[in-house]
Order: structure tokens, then C-alpha cells, then sequence
């Protein structure tokens, strides 16, 4: 964080700007009050929606859907696009695309229902650095994956095998080595779509069980078929399951439920406790910026209210204020604590960015 203005009273800190916002003011280090401002928003002409939005360290952003990549300064401008034909292909037909991540390299994933999928790696400007075909690593026809992280050394890539009746009958998880291309380890477990994160020496993910029920499980990365339960999704409700997960740089794992509620677990003191946000089957997404604040969407089946929540590391709501209630929305957050909210319409995407703090000076 660099401070662009102090200003300096008799003893103490008056005031301290970061990127012409006011973040604090008096009485030392005193955190203001957040309120949001808009900075901008941009209508896109990409008919088909944007599944993935992620940040780099320059703050540009990266979109991915079914068709390109996309890459996106802070201001808004597409730079490029790369359509995923350029890529080599999974297949002549069926393809679709499946995740996208940044850890410092920008990798997606790709592929379809025949067991053809590839991770890449690309550089800043979508030129492949390193191709990873799961088949070649893993062979299994008609295999799907259902999430994948990274870290400085391994892929880490979840999946399920189905047979001619689309009946699942083979979980994985698998512990790929990124300079090798080699499978390092694999274990059996059934993990739910887009759930497994990466925290420190370990992986969190949903383990899926029958009747839509399901537990947060722990994974050693040094030994992956390590593990251990670290919440029961479904004491409360047999329809329960994790609908969004995300992590802080404080050991927290932050986990959205289907049915019970979002709640935020210690991986150092091994405790859980409720948010006070409202449970939401139809918008799911949530970031974290890097004070550790949490943002997430929140929608009222009741009165038909879309809110945008801030609710601070010590778990302060912080504000909560309506958004436009759309389709697809997506939530993300770059280096700087700027949000990112993006929305569909029938032929287009939408992005606004809001500045988490009330802009004041020049």
C-alpha cells in the first residue's frame, strides 16, 4: 500500500490518503467508516457472459468465457483478446471452457466431457508458457474436473470419471508437478464443483456425499491422502452443500452454504462463526481485499434485493448497499482494494468498478 498524502497535526496522523481516497483521519490510525464510489462502469459487447473475472498485480483483469479470454487494464479498456481456438484444441466440438486463476502466472483451464482437458500457463500477453494435458497425466476416458489450484511448485487438480450414463463411478484429486508434468501423488475423494483452495500448507475443499450432503475437508499438501473433516455442511439441513469458498491472508477460511448460512473458520484457533449475511442460493460470489475486508453479494428472495456487503477482518458489517440485480454477477477485488462488479444482460457484459472508500481531494 503506498500512501500518496499525509497530513500531520499537532501530535498525531490527521488525515492519510491512498489513490486520492481518504482512508484515515485522526486519533492516529483510526479506520474510517467505508462507503462505496463508483470510479466507472462499462457496457462490453460480448454476447456470451464472462464465467471468470481475476486480477493481476498491475491490476488489470482477466475474463474468460466460452469463447476468449480477455485481458482488461484498470481503467476498463480491453487490451486483448485471444479466442480459445488459438489454444491448441480438446476437441473438434463440445468445447467449453472451466477456470481461471491467478497466482502470480495465469493459468485456465479447458477442455469438455471426453476426458480432453488442458491446463495452461500463459504469459501477460495469453502467449502459452506451459501445457499441461491432464489425459497424458491422468488417463481416464470420460473424465471431467471440477476445480484445480495452484502454488509455486504443484497443480493440484480435482475430477470425477462417468460412464455411458452419466453416472459418476471415479473421484480424484491429484498432485501434479509443474516443472515435470508429472502425477506426484493421487488420492479418491469426491470434491464439489469449484471448491478446492489453496491455504498455506494445506488444500480446503467440500467433499460431496450422497443426497447432496457434504463435509469441509482439509488436505496435507505433502501428503494429500492426509486428511481430515473440519465441518459438517449438513447438521443442520440434508440439502446443504458449499455454494462459494475463499480465503484471507489471516488463516480464515470464508465459506458460503446452500442452506445454513456463511461462515468464516480459523485455521489457527479451529473456530467457526456465522457472518451476518443473508443466505442466498442465486448469487454466490466473494472476494477479499488486502486489509482482509470481505465483500460478497447478497440477494433477498423476499423483496427481490441485490446488496453488496463489506463486513470488515474482525466480522463488522461495514456497509451494505443495493446493486443492480442482474444475471451472472461476478465479484472481485485488485491490489489496490478496488471492486470489481460485473453483471449480464441478454447481449452484453457489464463492469463497474467501485473505489471501497470515499474519494475526497484532487
Amino acid at each position: 500500500m503506498t500512501l500518496s498524502n499525509i497530513f500531520f497535526g499537532k501530535k498525531v496522523v490527521q488525515q492519510a490518503y491512498l489513490n486520492n481516497a481518504l482512508i484515515y483521519q485522526s486519533k492516529g490510525w483510526e479506520t474510517l467508516p467505508s462507503t462505496c464510489t463508483e470510479v466507472w462502469t462499462k457496457d462490453y459487447d460480448i454476447s456470451s457472459s464472462l464465467g471468470e473475472l481475476v486480477s493481476d498485480l498491475d491490476n488489470n483483469l482477466y475474463g474468460l468465457n466460452i469463447n476468449s479470454l480477455y485481458k482488461f487494464d484498470s481503467n476498463g479498456s480491453i487490451l486483448w483478446q485471444k479466442k480459445l481456438e488459438e489454444f491448441k484444441k480438446s476437441d473438434e466440438h463440445n468445447c467449453s471452457f472451466y477456470y481461471l486463476k491467478f497466482n502470480n502466472d495465469l493459468f485456465f483451464a479447458k477442455g469438455n466431457d471426453n476426458s480432453k482437458w488442458f491446463i495452461y500457463e500463459l504469459d501477460r500477453d495469453g502467449l502459452i508458457k506451459n501445457e499441461y494435458s491432464i489425459y497424458d497425466i491422468y488417463p481416464c476416458s470420460w473424465s471431467k474436473i471440477s476445480s484445480f489450484v495452484i502454488d509455486d511448485k504443484y497443480i493440484y487438480v480435482s475430477g470425477y470419471t462417468i460412464n455411458g450414463n452419466y453416472e459418476i463411478y471415479n473421484n480424484y484429486l491429484l498432485k501434479i508437478d509443474r516443472i515435470t508434468k508429472k502425477l506426484v501423488q493421487k488420492t479418491t475423494v469426491f470434491i464439489a464443483n469449484n471448491t478446492l483452495i489453496s491455504v498455506d500448507k494445506y488444500l480446503y475443499a467440500e467433499e460431496s456425499r450422497a443426497f447432496n450432503t457434504g463435509v469441509l475437508r482439509r488436505f496435507d499438501k505433502d501428503d494429500i491422502s492426509n486428511s481430515s473433516i473440519i465441518d459438517d455442511l449438513n447438521n443442520a439441513d440434508i440439502d446443504n452443500h458449499i455454494t462459494s469458498i475463499t480465503s484471507d491472508e489471516l488463516g480464515n477460511i470464508i465459506y458460503k452454504t446452500r442452506n445454513n448460512g456463511t461462515y468464516k473458520y480459523s485455521t489457527k484457533d479451529k473456530t467457526k462463526i456465522k457472518l451476518p449475511i443473508y443466505i442466498s442460493n442465486e448469487n454466490n460470489s466473494m472476494c477479499v481485499d488486502y486489509q482482509q475486508n470481505l465483500y460478497v453479494i447478497e440477494y433477498i428472495s423476499p423483496s427481490k434485493t441485490t446488496n453488496l456487503l463489506k463486513i470488515s477482518s474482525d466480522n463488522t458489517l461495514i456497509y451494505k448497499i443495493p446493486i443492480k440485480d442482474a444475471t451472472s454477477p461476478i465479484l472481485t477485488v485488485d491490489y489496490q482494494g478496488n471492486i470489481y462488479y460485473k453483471w449480464d444482460t441478454s447481449d452484453q457484459n457489464h463492469i463497474k468498478k467501485l473505489i471501497n472508500i470515499e474519494k475526497k481531494g484532487n
